[in-house]
């Protein structure tokens, strides 16, 4: 799904500015923290992910490195 809106961006057809992605995870003791996620013109996420989120090989599976 995310990958899909990166893609509706990239071509124009969804704004960044019309998406909002919210990561939610967990931090011991302290309960839950919201993370929001922004992403550039291009469909590119401004901000990383939390680590753990993704496997390692995520970004070599859909050429996503960053070089």
């Amino acid at each position: 799904l995310m990958l899909r809106i990166q893609r509706r961006i990239r071509e124009g057809k969804l704004s960044n500015e019309d998406v909002r992605v919210v990561y939610i995870g967990n931090i011991e003791e302290k309960g839950s923290v919201v993370v929001p996620l922004r992403l550039n013109e291009q469909g590119d996420f401004v901000d990383e992910w939390p680590g753990g989120f993704f496997e390692e090989g995520f970004d070599d599976v859909f050429g996503l490195e960053q070089l």
